[in-house]
């Protein structure tokens, strides 16, 4: 088994790949920077990067494409679809990370951090007399998406005080109010009334370019925004201007459009904006924690052999005992068998009754996150195999 990885991933993951064949590291997320070594590949695992369908028509052998991340707006899935390779993603990975680093940034926003150390180190102490600092208590903030992310951030705000409140058109005003926030009919009506506006949505053709120009003008001018989702849900020309004119107070951008930001690119000039390069997926794992369910996912499916497919909706882990057994809730294709996996399955033969190529699904993004005692979760097949009857799971 050959596995490319556009770059490395955690110690756990790697090591999984390493005990099954060859790992081929390319350290950049163009697939035409390296098209002969992917020609030769079983596997590619992409944490920043992308594969269109020119790019997939190089790779004969390719079995399988995971995500690092939760997002798959950077593979070209109905060419893999049409390939029968299918595309693994990880849902809740790094979702705790993701919603830290977006109240990182509503911190860095408030208190204005940025221009005051960069201040303070050239000596103008006078700059925390500027009046750009504000308190996050008893401020607004809007989720635009309350699903698990939006969720946990919004947590997290009401701990600071914060009055949530969320826009979700997949979900029903009673699920967002149980879930703790104000609903908010519609997203023009969130972006007035919020203080702080934070995306987390995925980059779909109906979110492109959501936050544009319009958009911005419905936002106070005390307000700010954050986006750790997707760069191509805000318009970047419009954003420039809209902080460069103080149409909005400040923004805190996780995930550009261009990825790697180039430096002459003029977001990086703009006012009042605090940037990172993508942050939050790399974090340090307790050394109890699984290893990623995208690059397990992928392991797994390059492990067994060729067989049935069956795509599994929910899963639940028992962690104590010799073997971790995985039951189905619901199962796409024919009868639901029960799974025994051994306690470390990514060392043994994967034994499942009448089935020797699955994928674990998590449950849909949103749902209480499980308790560290539940076990882990699993990888989504969004799309990619014949017998996959939805494009996400």
């Amino acid at each position: 088994m050959k596995t490319i990885m556009t770059q490395p991933l955690c110690k756990e993951g790697y090591e999984k790949f390493a005990q099954a064949g060859e790992i081929w590291v390319a350290n950049s997320g163009n697939p035409t920077e390296y098209l002969e070594e992917l020609s030769t590949a079983d596997a590619l695992v992409i944490r920043i990067g992308h594969l269109n369908a020119q790019e997939l028509e190089q790779t004969p052998n390719l079995k399988v494409i995971g995500r690092s991340g939760i997002g798959f707006d950077s593979v070209d899935v109905a060419a893999a679809t049409a390939r029968g390779i299918p595309v693994v993603i990880a849902p809740h990975c790094n979702a705790d990370s993701v919603a830290e680093h977006t109240l990182a940034l509503m911190l860095g926003l408030a208190s204005n951090l940025v221009e005051c150390h960069n201040e303070a180190l050239r000596g103008n102490f006078e700059i925390r007399n500027c009046g750009h600092q504000f308190e996050l208590l008893d401020k607004a903030v809007g989720i635009v998406g309350f699903g698990d992310i939006g969720n946990r951030v919004g947590r997290l705000c009401a701990a600071f005080g914060m009055k949530v409140m969320a826009y979700d058109p997949y979900l029903s005003e009673q699920q967002i109010a149980e879930r703790g926030a104000q609903p908010c009919p519609t997203l023009e009506h969130l972006l007035k009334a919020a203080d702080i506006v934070t995306l987390h949505i995925p980059l779909l053709p109906e979110t492109k370019g959501l936050i544009g120009k319009a958009q911005l003008a419905q936002m106070k001018p005390s307000a700010i925004l954050v986006n750790c989702a997707r760069g191509g849900i805000v318009d970047e020309d419009a954003l420039i201007e809209a902080l460069n004119n103080d149409i909005i107070a400040g923004a805190g951008i996780d995930t550009p459009v261009e990825e790697p930001t180039r430096l002459g690119n003029p977001l990086l000039a703009a006012k009042h904006l605090i940037f990172s390069p993508t942050a939050p997926p790399r974090q340090k794992r307790p050394r109890s924690a699984p290893p990623p369910c995208a690059p397990t996912a992928v392991w797994l499916f390059c492990r067994v052999s060729s067989g049935p497919v069956w795509q599994i909706r929910r899963f639940t882990v028992t962690p104590n005992g010799a073997e971790k057994q995985i039951r189905i809730n619901k199962i796409m294709c024919r009868r639901a068998p029960a799974i025994h996996l051994p306690q470390d399955f990514l060392h043994s033969q994967v034994d499942i009754q009448g089935c020797s190529t699955f994928f674990l699904t998590s449950t849909v993004a949103g749902y209480p996150r499980k308790k560290p005692s539940d076990g882990g979760t699993g990888a989504v097949l969004c799309g990619g195999h014949p017998l996959c009857r939805t494009g996400y799971a």
